[in-house]
């Protein structure tokens, strides 16, 4: 089982957030008993990532014409079982290497390119300002083809590392659970969308390249979103 994770963090030592990641990586590798390999991007050796200025190559399927780390970790995070994705709250916003990031992927929502996959966010404050980021990461991880099980908010004002580890802890154990039983929970908003699409290119009206992809994926011939993300996953059985 493989484990992406990406954090929105620009102070990386010693950060709250840098803690959490650290001991949800832990908990990961005692709870869930299996041979996990755990990636955390940006790191040394991918975390150059660009603004992007809406080329929109990616969106007919041509590479990025910015020369960066992004097509690097976009090979991770398709290769990867679970997604995390960790924001501190900039504001009521996620920060913005983490927007920087998401911006460079958000063509993948339309043919739910992270399908399969299991997601969890991390939302990290002093006080307040969470609840729109949690919103943001949730629906973002939707979008992209995620199943969220797990959102998780810390905040730095009252929650100490005995707590954290606490919260972290019960959360893992929580995702144990739902994969011990096979327990699949697709939001209505995600099967919404996928209908849509779908409709929108059994009609041909939207982006040939996409039509493309949704059927060579198997996207148009399955019935239920949730259907076809049973068909991509390789945790749920």
């Amino acid at each position: 089982m493989k484990v992406f994770i990406y954090t929105g963090n620009v102070k990386r030592e010693g950060s709250f957030l840098q803690y959490t990641v650290s001991q949800i990586s832990q908990e990961i590798l005692q709870i869930l008993g299996e041979e996990i390999a755990i990636s955390t991007y940006p790191n040394g050796k991918y975390g150059k990532i660009d603004y992007c200025d809406g080329c929109a190559l990616c969106f007919y399927g041509e590479v990025c014409h910015l020369d960066d780390d992004v097509e690097a970790i976009k090979k991770e995070l398709e290769n990867s079982d679970i997604v995390i994705f960790a924001s501190p709250v900039y504001s009521h916003a996620v920060s913005g290497s983490f927007k920087s990031f998401i911006d460079r992927i958000t063509h993948w929502a339309h043919y739910f390119n992270l399908a399969g996959k299991i997601g969890i966010t991390i939302t990290v404050c002093n006080s307040n300002g969470y609840e729109d980021v949690q919103k943001y990461l949730a629906s973002t991880m939707m979008s992209l083809g995620c199943y969220v099980t797990n959102e998780i908010v810390l905040k730095t004002a009252i929650h100490s590392k005995p707590i954290v580890n606490s919260v972290v802890r019960g959360e893992i154990r929580k995702l144990k659970r739902i994969i011990d039983q096979n327990k699949i929970l697709i939001d209505d908003l995600q099967e919404e969308a996928f209908q849509n699409y779908k409709d929108l290119h059994l009609a041909s009206a939207g982006i040939p390249f996409e039509k493309v992809i949704w059927i060579e994926t198997g996207l148009m011939e399955s019935k239920t979103y949730k259907d076809y993300f049973k068909k991509k996953s390789r945790i749920f059985k």
